[in-house]
């Protein structure tokens, strides 16, 4: 069996991830540019972390979700609360998107940062239909980011008891 031989080269200083980031980070060294794109798994199921630079230095990290946010059934007119806790040196800076519109309303979608417990906390208030989306969490620093998704499933609250009723005995 045919086998590739060792190098000094080759086995110095140079993390292989695929033959995609090999080839990246050839490219790299033949350019003398320190950047690149590397996408892996967190040890976090479900979280995505891109990685922008080849070295990270000792002590440094990309950022990454210790615990990430749990979807979320909520009544209509209530407070739909999602909370994170993100690592990474230094400290990333977390924000939140979603899919179908802006967060834009300062009153109605608030971020907000819990020193003692060290969580983030992304709250909607006063819940609407409107509000059932899928949000993403992003934890972004120098050397990286870090993403997550979650869901918001709003429930509509009935006026007339008579139509809960009526739901209930057509099921």
């Amino acid at each position: 069996m045919w086998k590739k031989p060792k190098t000094a080269e080759s086995t110095t200083n140079r993390r292989c991830f695929s033959l995609v980031h090999q080839y990246i980070q050839r490219f790299n060294e033949v350019s003398g540019s320190k950047s690149a794109v590397i996408r892996r798994r967190s040890e976090t199921p479900g979280v995505m972390i891109t990685q922008y630079v080849l070295d990270i230095p000792e002590g440094k990290s990309t950022p990454d979700f210790e615990s990430k946010p749990i979807p979320v059934s909520i009544k209509e007119g209530q407070v739909a609360s999602f909370k994170v806790v993100v690592k990474g040196d230094p400290k990333p800076e977390v924000s939140w998107r979603r899919a179908k519109g802006p967060i834009t309303d300062k009153n109605k979608f608030q971020s907000k940062y819990d020193e003692s417990s060290g969580e983030h906390i992304f709250e909607i208030v006063k819940v609407s239909g409107e509000e059932t989306d899928t949000y993403k969490c992003y934890a972004a620093n120098e050397y990286g980011k870090a993403v997550c998704t979650t869901t918001l499933n709003v429930i509509e609250a009935s006026k007339n008891p008579s139509d809960f009723r009526k739901l209930l005995r057509r099921r």
